[in-house]
């Protein structure tokens, strides 16, 4: 990684993903933006700020960021700082930024500070955000929190600003904050290791790269989009019609998180709504003989959970961590026939990924 430092930020430009001989690591990103105010010619000289923001002697080590603003007047008085991120921020990377902050006061209950990141395509256009609120009335005086953010970033967005934003309340009063340490990371999508496969793509019923068993055909959506369908068998109880696919995971290190991602859904006219029946999603991670090390099984809808929704997709996702020995992850969608009732189950959109960031 190269890596070009100031004082205060530090900007780390694009590096390439790991090479086919590189182990799968769960720690690939790279460092956009990191400041702790403590550059002693200028510590905001990285951001523009409004409102009553200023540059403050009581951070942790050293200086910190002091954000001031009166709340209860008529138009609320909004103030903050933001400053451009670097490091090659590419369409489908997921960028994390983490502020370290602290009230100088007790902040009313309405108050709120904001930690926000802003996308810009190539005019300066913003074309996306995303923010999130910490909950500064619940902060004890003198302690140091820590808000964390993460966001995909759009697909036509080339740049990105990071923003501290201080919301006032609508009582009258000052309210102050400090903040020291601010770090943004970027990280490229994981790969899907799929392939491909995840398009349910065939001329034949069945599925390039998928083994299935029972009942289970690959058929054609609206939208130029492909799904397989699963059902029974209906004859005998304690059943069920599963697709599975295994694939290699070359050199990969233990503890690193293999996820999956799917979208299931029940048809209105072949609903297995008041059934027992139920679909399931599961990754097994497997050892150089075939048994498996470790899994995890997510349910998109339950009958024993709820009411089932029909006709309408529903996202499920979730992640194991590989153990030691693992060679590879078995990726299993099913429709689990509990007695001898009817009802079809469809899957679209499967992801198999490792490493990386959950979205």
């Amino acid at each position: 990684m190269l890596l070009i430092s100031t004082a205060c930020l530090s900007i780390a430009l694009a590096t390439n993903g790991p090479t086919p001989d590189a182990p799968i690591d769960r720690d690939d990103w790279t460092l956009v933006f990191e400041d702790d105010f403590e550059d002693r010619n200028d510590a905001l000289a990285d951001w523009t700020c409004f409102g009553g923001t200023s540059s403050k002697s009581t951070g942790r080590k050293g200086r910190g960021l002091l954000i001031e603003t009166e709340g209860g007047l008529p138009e609320p008085a909004y103030a903050g700082a933001f400053t451009p991120l670097g490091g090659g921020i590419k369409p489908n990377d997921i960028v994390t930024a983490n502020a370290v902050w602290r009230i100088m006061s007790r902040p009313p209950a309405d108050a709120s500070f904001v930690l926000k990141l802003e996308f810009k395509d190539v005019k300066g256009q913003k074309v996306g955000e995303a923010s999130i609120p910490a909950a500064i009335s619940e902060a004890r005086e003198g302690k140091w929190d820590t808000t964390t953010l993460e966001a995909r970033v759009p697909a036509s967005a080339s740049s990105a600003d990071l923003a501290l934003v201080l919301v006032p309340a609508r009582e009258k009063g000052t309210l102050q904050l400090l903040v020291d340490e601010v770090s943004a990371t970027r990280e490229a999508p994981p790969l899907d290791l799929l392939t491909g496969a995840g398009t349910f793509e065939s001329s034949d019923g069945g599925a390039i790269g998928w083994t299935v068993y029972n009942n289970a055909l690959a058929v054609d959506l609206e939208g130029n989009e492909r799904a397989f369908k699963s059902w029974g068998p209906f004859g005998e109880p304690y059943a069920g019609s599963i697709m599975q696919q295994v694939v290699p995971l070359d050199k990969i290190r233990p503890g690193t998180p293999v996820r999956f991602q799917v979208e299931a859904m029940t048809p209105a006219n072949d609903s297995i709504a008041g059934t027992g029946n139920f679909p399931i999603a599961k990754v097994e991670c497997l050892a150089a003989d075939g048994r498996p090390l470790a899994h995890i099984e997510a349910r998109s809808f339950d009958p024993g959970k709820g009411d089932i929704p029909v006709d309408r997709w529903v996202n499920t996702k979730a992640e194991v961590e590989a153990p030691e020995g693992t060679v590879a992850a078995r990726f299993i969608l099913g429709f689990i026939q509990p007695t001898t009732e009817s009802g079809s189950i469809f899957f679209k959109k499967p992801r198999l990924t490792v490493g990386g960031k959950s979205t």
